[in-house]
Protein backbone atom coordinates (compact mmCIF):
# COMPACT_ATOMS: atom_id res chain seq x y z
CA UNK A 1 0.00 0.00 0.00
CA UNK A 2 1.03 2.99 -0.75
CA UNK A 3 0.46 6.96 0.56
CA UNK A 4 1.80 10.48 0.65
CA UNK A 5 2.82 12.07 3.73
CA UNK A 6 1.06 15.11 4.69
CA UNK A 7 3.53 16.65 6.46
CA UNK A 8 6.53 16.50 3.50
CA UNK A 9 4.42 15.29 0.50
CA UNK A 10 6.69 12.49 0.18
CA UNK A 11 5.66 8.82 -1.04
CA UNK A 12 5.00 6.41 1.84
CA UNK A 13 4.88 2.81 1.77
CA UNK A 14 3.95 -0.20 3.92
CA UNK A 15 3.69 0.39 7.68
CA UNK A 16 4.59 4.49 7.77
CA UNK A 17 1.93 4.40 5.31
CA UNK A 18 -0.21 2.00 7.45
CA UNK A 19 0.22 4.44 11.18
CA UNK A 20 -0.22 7.58 9.21
CA UNK A 21 -3.73 6.45 8.03
CA UNK A 22 -4.48 5.02 11.75
CA UNK A 23 -3.65 8.29 12.98
CA UNK A 24 -5.81 10.30 10.69
CA UNK A 25 -8.77 8.19 11.50
CA UNK A 26 -7.90 8.33 15.39
CA UNK A 27 -7.44 12.44 14.99
CA UNK A 28 -10.44 13.37 12.65
CA UNK A 29 -13.41 14.35 14.79
CA UNK A 30 -16.60 14.42 12.71
CA UNK A 31 -20.13 16.40 13.80
CA UNK A 32 -22.75 14.05 14.12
Amino acid sequence: MKGMSKETGKELEGLEHLKQSIIDILTTTTML
